[in-house]
């Protein structure tokens, strides 16, 4: 009898746990935002690698002698065009110039005095009441004071030229990159002070390869990624086709010019710059927060009812925020743009919002 109790209460717990567990709800859906699978024409490109490099790179120097009085900027300051970078001490320029100023303003009235000798001299020797050679000597210290006055003129400015140019200032906005004085230190005529770069107009230098080459013109709009900035966007102009071929990889230099007002992007960079050298075709399209990205792979989840599957894809061009893509995906699928990074394949997602079809 008690064998069967407990075989009855056994069966009863078992119900009462089956029962439990059907009604607890079943994992929860993942949100994601999904966008279409586009299909668009696009012109044929090919990408080449480049660095990035400064338009503008300089080495500031003095043009005076004297000792560096004052020295504000460091390594990695910004300045703007006509920043004092470098003060050096005028002392003694300053007590010459004083000196000078007032040497010219002695020999000017004294200029002045001769003149009005001279031309009562002019008149007494119309009358033919004083002889040539007082006239003459007259003369003579007219034209000596003269050019005492021209003298001292160009030494004032000389003076004031080389005190201004104590002053180095810096030639063009841009980023100190390296410091070559300090206060106290004592420079030559042409010392180097600093080295500067305008970051916000850069170059980017690519090898082309001569069977493209005929199809790029100066002018041109190219985009530009670069491997330190996966998610920053950039466009630049060719600016020049350099007309010299490296005559070991037939390749021709050629410049791109990209502004960098916000200073996003770094000197020395490595750029991925594409250049339209082909016919429009068809693409297939996906917006680049559709990636995943990991190691070596690039894959999307594509939308199947309420799951979702993983697809490897191999990436084209890139379209003003679109990607091309190669692989096993339909134009019109449906992928993951958001909250695919903690995704697995199969597994139950809700779509929350749908992006529209960009055009």
């Amino acid at each position: 009898m008690k064998y069967f109790l407990r075989v009855a209460i056994l069966l009863i717990l078992a119900i009462v746990f089956e029962y439990k567990a059907s009604a607890q709800p079943g994992p929860s859906k993942s949100p994601v935002l999904v966008s279409p699978v586009l299909e668009q024409e696009i012109n044929q490109s090919v990408s080449f690698i480049g660095s990035v490099e400064p338009r503008m790179k300089s080495l500031v120097a003095g043009e005076v002698r004297g000792l560096v009085e004052h020295f504000s900027v460091r390594e990695g300051d910004a300045v703007k065009k006509g920043q004092i970078l470098v003060q050096i001490r005028v002392t003694s320029l300053k007590i010459q110039l004083k000196a000078a100023r007032a040497a010219f303003m002695e020999a000017q009235a004294n200029q002045e005095q001769v003149r009005r000798d001279l031309t009562r001299s002019e008149n007494l020797f119309s009358e033919k009441l004083i002889p040539m050679k007082q006239l003459e000597e007259e003369r003579s210290r007219d034209k000596a004071l003269s050019e005492r006055v021209l003298q001292l003129t160009a030494e004032i400015e000389r003076l004031e030229d080389l005190i201004s140019k104590s002053r180095i200032l810096a030639p063009f906005d841009g980023v100190i990159t390296k410091e070559h004085t300090e206060v106290g230190q004592w420079l030559q005529e042409g010392s180097p002070v600093v080295e500067m770069i305008d970051l916000k107009h850069l170059r980017i230098r690519v090898d082309v390869p001569e069977r493209y080459i005929g199809k790029l013109k100066i002018g041109g709009t190219v985009p530009i990624r670069f491997d330190a900035l996966p998610a920053y966007q950039a466009s630049g102009k060719i600016s020049a086709i350099i007309p010299e071929a490296d005559n070991a990889a037939r390749t021709f230099p050629v410049d791109v010019e990209v502004e960098n007002r916000d200073l996003t992007i770094k000197s020395g960079m490595t750029a991925q710059v594409s250049f339209s050298v082909g016919d429009p075709y068809t693409a297939r399209l996906i917006p680049k927060d559709a990636l995943v990205i990991r190691g070596e792979r690039n894959f999307v989840y594509i939308v199947n009812g309420d799951t979702v599957r993983e697809e490897e894809v191999t990436l084209g061009n890139s379209v003003k925020g679109m990607v091309e893509i190669k692989g096993n995906i339909k134009t019109g699928e449906r992928v993951v743009i958001r909250g695919n990074e903690r995704l697995r394949p199969g597994q139950q997602v809700q779509v929350i919002e749908g992006k529209k079809e960009q055009r």
